[in-house]
């Protein structure tokens, strides 16, 4: 009776072996049949896909893919250069902000410039004035002098003369009896001091004249003085 059990259990392993290996069988096969359907309908749309955008063959690739990257290198370059362009914008409103302002200091200095020309014109014509009018008083001075010397040359006899910066005063008509006699006095300045060198006929006084010349300035009044002495040296000389 066990051997008879045994048997019969080593019968149904068999069995259940059987039924499984048939089973894997089954599902192998089936499994077989669906990838064979999926790689069929991959085919079929991957078929349909080229069919909708064109076959594209390698050439083409190729040459698309060497444009994109030449489009890649345009953009780049492009980005570059921008941004050389936008640096190089900036140098020059840099630049261009330096010259302004130098432009506006130089329009500054030359308004300073144009005040000081006019201040300086006007002064010009300030002194040009004041020339003009020392001129006009030169000149109505020089006239009075010039008929003062006519005068004194016509009723007095009296000549000047310039010799070696030496002023030379030479009268005639002081003699009644030879009124052509000449009388001189010989003066020099120098640095607004007066000298009387020397007198024909000497005139002992004429240190003491000097003195006072320097003092009072007056060049009129000496000569005047001097001739006065000349006039009474004449006088004593007749009545002697």
């Amino acid at each position: 009776m066990e051997a008879e059990s045994e048997v019969n259990y080593e019968a149904e392993q068999r069995q259940v072996h059987r039924n499984n290996t048939s089973n894997l069988n089954t599902v192998q096969r089936f499994l077989a049949s669906v990838e064979t359907d999926v790689t069929a309908t991959c085919r079929k749309l991957e078929t349909k896909i080229l069919n909708a955008l064109g076959v594209v063959t390698a050439e083409e690739r190729k040459k698309t893919k060497q444009k994109t990257q030449e489009l890649r290198e345009a953009i780049r370059q492009a980005k570059e250069t921008h941004t050389r362009n936008k640096d190089g914008v900036q140098q020059l409103e840099r630049e261009l902000e330096k010259l302004n302002m130098v432009l506006q200091g130089k329009e500054e200095e030359l308004d300073a410039q144009k005040k000081a020309l006019a201040e300086c014109v006007e002064n010009v014509k300030k002194e040009e004035s004041l020339v003009s009018e020392v001129k006009l008083e030169n000149q109505r001075k020089t006239s009075q002098a010039d008929t003062s010397i006519q005068l004194f040359k016509k009723h007095l006899g009296l000549d000047i003369a310039c010799l070696h910066n030496t002023l030379v005063f030479k009268f005639t008509q002081v003699s009644h009896s030879n009124p052509d006699a000449e009388y001189m006095v010989h003066l020099s300045l120098e640095e607004d001091k007066y000298t009387l060198l020397g007198s024909e006929p000497p005139l002992p006084s004429l240190p003491q004249l000097q003195e006072e010349l320097n003092a009072s300035g007056n060049l009129l009044a000496c000569i005047v003085q001097i001739r006065k002495l000349f006039e009474r040296m004449d006088s004593k000389r007749r009545r002697q």
